[in-house]
């Protein structure tokens, strides 16, 4: 998310969106190209995590690789398109970072991740529903085998992130 609001804020700036109507390049093209620098880098950073957690830690999760690596590759672009709706509301790469931040934020807090959502009052516990980090977090929790989850389920919160491929198009 933050990468987008970053590279893509830059680009915002400097006019470099509008020179495409001068370069023979496609601009889908353009977008996959940095779309894709993107997710390779989370994989690998993610992997980095993963295995230092493991030497350092003696972490003994079993994780379901085929599906860490879908759903790595589904909340990426789903973050991502988060990142550019942010792109699109503040006029400034600065403020929409800064809004990114807040809300991030709010959604690590509201996700479980610090803490069970059955802890949250009733009103905390429904806005947590509508925050898609807490699903991030329950699908990772369900690959590492920590929670249980239908396939049905999985698949389609990993279809709802995906959807975030839909504000790269041009």
């Amino acid at each position: 998310m933050f990468s987008v609001i970053t590279v893509f804020g830059r680009y915002k700036r400097l006019n470099v969106l509008k020179r495409f109507i001068l370069i023979p390049i496609k601009t889908h093209v353009f977008v996959i190209g940095l779309t894709l620098t993107r997710i390779i880098l989370s994989f690998v950073s993610l992997l980095i995590l993963i295995i230092t957690s493991k030497i350092m830690f003696n972490l003994s999760i079993v994780i379901s690789w085929p599906l860490y690596f879908l759903l790595a590759f589904t909340t990426t672009i789903g973050m991502m398109g988060l990142g550019l709706l942010f792109l699109f509301l503040f006029k400034k790469g600065d403020t929409a970072q800064n809004a990114a931040t807040i809300y991030f934020s709010l959604m690590m807090f509201f996700s479980g991740v610090y803490f069970p959502i059955e802890f949250l009052p009733k009103t905390f516990k429904t806005i947590s529903y509508f925050l898609p980090v807490k699903y991030i977090v329950d699908s990772l929790r369900y690959i590492s085998g920590i929670e249980l989850m239908k396939v049905s389920t999985f698949i389609i919160i990993n279809l709802m992130m995906f959807f975030g491929v839909f504000c790269f198009w041009d």
